[in-house]
């Protein structure tokens, strides 16, 4: 997938000095764990929010400081959001990117 993500990347103009705003989202199991998820994203710009009447979903979602972004960074950040959801029970749900 990370082919296909930095290949529609390029396609849109991306190259490694266009500064990206990275924007992601999890969904948490709880609201003890999309807390303690929304608080080890110290670095990212993030809130916690919830959505449903009966059964209620908790989701922690924001974005990335602006910053360029190679491929090789790419699949890092990936890597580091999809384990650092994990920690806390919480399933990195997906990202996407803007132009600064």
């Amino acid at each position: 997938m990370l082919n296909e993500t930095w290949a529609s990347l390029i396609s849109n103009g991306v190259t490694n000095e266009t500064q990206l705003v990275l924007e992601f989202s999890y969904l948490c199991p709880n609201k003890a764990s999309a807390i303690q998820l929304n608080d080890a994203l110290e670095n990212y710009e993030s809130l916690i929010r919830s959505e449903g009447f009966i059964n209620r979903s908790w989701f922690v979602e924001g974005y990335s400081h602006p910053t360029t972004v190679t491929k090789d960074i790419l699949a890092q950040w990936l890597d580091f959001m999809v384990t650092k959801g994990w920690e806390f029970q919480c399933t990195f749900d997906g990202f996407g990117a803007s132009f600064s």
